[in-house]
């Protein structure tokens, strides 16, 4: 499908994400020494998989580019970057005060993301109806 999505949702989503890993709570269990090492290899080895999966399955021998790849393959894969920054954050223990994260205002990412749900099921109407 080309469903041209308004490109301001994309930005706010991106926006939104990165909000979400650099204003985490203090994780329940302390990580164990090996689990950077273990979730930037699986992040690793899923995206050689990916990328060697397309190759022999789309492209032809030899080529220089690998045809086929799509972001949308990494999403499954996009957790373990940030659970990267969420354990880094976690070692040096900084205490970041948001404005966002007050009790009063707690609600405000959740109704920016539905918000931004809504817009792209609006895009996605507009496509099939015109």
């Amino acid at each position: 499908m080309s469903i041209e999505i308004t490109p301001s949702v994309w930005i706010a989503f991106l926006i939104l994400f990165v909000y979400e890993i650099c204003s985490h709570k203090k994780l329940g269990a302390a990580p164990h020494k090996y689990d950077q090492l273990i979730m930037a290899l699986v992040f690793l080895g899923g995206a050689s998989l990916i990328c060697a999966s397309l190759y022999v399955q789309w492209t032809s021998l030899e080529n220089e580019i690998i045809e086929g790849i799509q972001g949308r393959y990494f999403i499954p894969l996009i957790i373990f970057p940030a659970l990267l920054i969420v354990y880094n954050n976690d070692k040096k223990k900084r205490e970041t005060r948001y404005i966002i994260t007050d009790n009063k205002n707690k609600n405000i990412p959740l109704m920016i993301l539905l918000t931004l749900n809504g817009i792209t099921v609006l895009d996605m109407i507009q496509y099939y109806l015109a």
